[in-house]
């Protein structure tokens, strides 16, 4: 193999990841976080009732959102981030950890700022409509 077949093999996800928007910096930065706060209520506060719940529930959200950002096209993308985000805002009272407030208030603000960028990324296809085309005509190539 060639380095220029090499540099076509890279260059449509290369080609996808300049078209960023707020939305996949949030569920990055999100997601990041969701992790890490994962494993610290577990190892410092065992035995409060519903921690390994939010504990493993924030983990697995924040794995499912970092990985969503391996995908090419937009609006599946977007429609897996809103429903993250309305999964985080119901789980602590479908899981069972809503009596601790800080676990509430985490999931509640997590989901707040996966769905806004999300939705409104959804509610305006005009403005991504561009980069939907590129990425579709570099991958032709």
């Amino acid at each position: 193999m060639h380095a220029r077949d090499m540099v076509f093999l890279l260059k449509p996800r290369e080609h996808a990841m300049s078209h960023r928007n707020v939305s996949d910096y949030a569920a990055s930065a999100i997601g990041t976080s969701l992790v890490v706060v994962s494993l610290a209520p577990a190892f410092l506060l065992p035995n409060l009732s519903g921690i390994l719940a939010f504990s493993l529930n924030s983990g697995l959200c924040g794995l499912a959102l970092l990985s969503s950002e391996n995908a090419l096209e937009r609006y599946p993308r977007e429609w897996e981030r809103i429903t993250l985000a309305l999964w985080l805002a119901i789980s602590p009272w479908l899981l069972g950890f809503h009596g601790v407030a800080s676990t509430t208030w985490t999931s509640a603000i997590c989901a707040a700022l996966i769905f806004l960028p999300a939705a409104w990324t959804v509610s305006h296809p005009e403005e991504f409509a561009g980069a939907e085309v590129d990425i579709a005509q570099s991958r032709k190539r």
